[in-house]
């Protein structure tokens, strides 16, 4: 078990973030004797922000869970493994990482009802990686993430997105992992508005 106080990260749409406490963390691990672990965490956050143009502060609350783990699935091979994440709840998209990237996705500010309004967000994530040999794996995963929008926001602003990858891991020596990997994604705008992506990339990591 583990209990920690983060940092909290402005994260509005509409307001500067100024929040007086951090983020309030709990975590519980458990790992089964046959390997891998589960993993379950709680996020209660204050959303404090100074809407744009004033000096008028608001405010509101925000809390999440989550749901991880890693468990071996030893359908071809002894060494292959699920993977699998689930988050949701009310003004945490700074800890999903697609929100993350995007900014302001924690809550946005309703001039209308002069309110900071938390967005209620989830993500969820599923994989499988295969060994094909003690030098050759793959994973495939698939991965959805989906905001409840509020009217405050713009018709361009994100609804959900769908991702999937699909890779080869090849490992000459054992600190060295050459990898190439495809992707897709399609994201949707609160308009319905929507676009698709791919790309193939190739990479190393080398751990010292």
């Amino acid at each position: 078990m583990a209990l920690a106080l983060e940092g909290p990260a402005a994260d509005r749409t509409g307001a500067t973030g100024v929040n007086q406490v951090p983020d309030m963390v709990a975590r519980v691990r458990w790992e089964p004797r046959q390997g891998g672990h589960v993993q379950v965490s709680g996020l209660f956050r204050q959303l404090r922000g100074e809407p744009t143009g004033t000096t008028d502060v608001a405010a509101a609350g925000g809390y999440g869970t989550s749901v991880s783990g890693r468990l071996p699935f030893a359908l071809w091979s002894k060494r292959d493994q699920v993977l699998f994440q689930v988050n949701g709840g009310t003004g945490i998209g700074r800890y999903i990482s697609d929100l993350r990237s995007l900014g302001g996705q924690d809550g946005v500010f309703d001039p209308v009802a002069n309110e900071l309004q938390p967005l209620v967000v989830y993500s969820g994530l599923v994989g499988y990686e295969h060994w094909w040999s003690d030098r050759l794996r793959s994973s495939l995963s698939v991965a959805a993430v989906g905001v409840e929008n509020r009217a405050a926001q713009s018709d361009a602003a994100l609804h959900r997105t769908r991702q999937g990858t699909v890779n080869f891991i090849w490992s000459p020596i054992p600190r060295l992992d050459l990898v190439t990997e495809f992707l897709w994604g399609r994201r949707e705008n609160k308009n319905g508005g929507h676009s698709f992506a791919a790309q193939t990339q190739i990479g190393s990591t080398f751990r010292f």
